[in-house]
């Protein structure tokens, strides 16, 4: 059973940082380019709806980053996300 354990444990570390490693990082580098284009578009209607997208992406990061969390074993949850 310990060897189970172990086994689902280091499977849902590996995730966690694939997650974290793979898509997080691209969500993350969208951020300033959605930024910048808000800051460049003169139609208010516009410039609001690339903000509400900001922070849908924002809100929806943050919702991953817990779940990744949730998935990371309790002896690496204080710990940087390197195996």
């Amino acid at each position: 059973l310990e060897h189970e354990v172990a086994v689902v444990e280091a499977e849902r570390n590996r995730i966690a940082r694939e997650l974290h490693d793979t898509v997080l990082q691209s969500f993350v580098s969208v951020v300033p380019t959605l930024s910048m284009l808000a800051a460049a578009v003169t139609e208010r209607g516009d410039q609001e709806r690339a903000r509400d997208s900001i922070r849908q992406l924002e809100s929806s990061l943050a919702e991953a980053r817990k779940t990744i969390r949730g998935l990371r074993s309790p002896v690496f949850r204080n710990r940087s996300l390197v195996a």
